[in-house]
């Protein structure tokens, strides 16, 4: 048999060796859910540039096709196409869309800013909870090794 010591002292560095691997497993997991949500954020942000080209996009094509109505109502009426109430009208129209579009973009493009910055700060909150996991882990680790 060996030294009751001996045994003892290589039980509690066995004990203590395990926790600090479990506890930088456990930083590393942490880390690696972080940085997966990292990703969501940015391909969630991807998505929200592309949609709001395409909001942009079709809110133009509307109105086009809504100004070229109204020329159309308005001719078959009888109505020439310098007429000063035609042009009334299509500005109106062309503002209200145009305020419509940009609010809709800008809407689009302020999630897409949200979702850049989560992604931003879950990449860092990754790096941050493997270093400072790992690190406690050790920080314990040497803490039971000195008090016993």
């Amino acid at each position: 048999m060996g030294d009751p010591v001996t045994i003892s002292a290589a039980l509690l560095f066995a004990g203590t060796t395990a926790q600090v691997g479990s506890g930088i497993a456990e930083a590393a997991g942490d880390a690696r859910a972080q940085s997966f949500k990292a990703s969501e954020a940015a391909v969630a942000a991807r998505h929200g540039k592309i949609a709001a080209a395409e909001t942009d996009t079709a809110l133009r094509e509307e109105l086009s096709s809504t100004i070229g109505n109204i020329r159309a109502i308005r001719a078959s009426a009888g109505i020439g196409p310098g007429s000063p109430t035609t042009d009334a009208i299509i500005e109106s129209e062309g503002k209200v869309s145009d305020r419509e579009r940009r609010i809709r973009v800008a809407n689009i493009l302020g999630q897409v800013g949200s979702d850049e910055r989560s992604a931003t700060f879950l990449r860092q909150s990754s790096r941050d909870t493997f270093l400072y996991g790992t690190g406690a882990s050790i920080g314990r680790g040497f803490s039971s090794l000195a008090r016993a």
